[in-house]
């Protein structure tokens, strides 16, 4: 099964019990109450820096469901999640574009291909000012 993480020499590999799914251990120690599971088990100077070690690791203590419930658990987070993740790809394309966008629109501008002067005209004298409302200009695009 694949994994993200860290490679060490003072890192130890955890598998899971039989009758466990992974990715409801995974996803459960992602939460909040199960980071502080993890932290009031960890040592060192620096929280970010901390270490867990094995026998501590042993000690601590989590939900144990039935397996066919945490697979339900892990695959409706994960589900979720791709729905979530598929929005976050969505909205980074409609940023790109309207950023190239902004940018065509500067350069026309700048190089005279798009003329706004007559948009400007109808611009309030105090448009320049953070948070005034353009009103209902809308540029005259030839």
């Amino acid at each position: 099964m694949p994994a993200d993480g860290l490679v060490s020499p003072g890192y130890i590999v955890a598998v899971s019990l039989t009758g466990t799914e992974p990715r409801y251990i995974e996803h459960l120690f992602r939460t909040r109450s199960g980071m502080t599971e993890v932290d009031k088990y960890s040592r060192g100077i620096v929280k970010n820096r901390s270490s867990l070690y094995r026998e501590n690791f042993k000690q601590m203590t989590a939900p144990c469901l039935p397996s066919n419930e945490q697979v339900l658990i892990a695959d409706a987070i994960d589900q979720t999640a791709e729905i979530a993740n598929a929005g976050v790809r969505i909205l980074r394309r409609q940023i790109n574009a309207i950023s190239e966008y902004r940018t065509r629109l500067i350069t026309d501008v700048g190089t005279g291909k798009l003329d706004v002067r007559e948009a400007a005209s109808h611009l309030p004298d105090n448009a320049d000012a953070p948070g005034q409302e353009l009103g209902n200009v809308s540029p005259v695009l030839d």
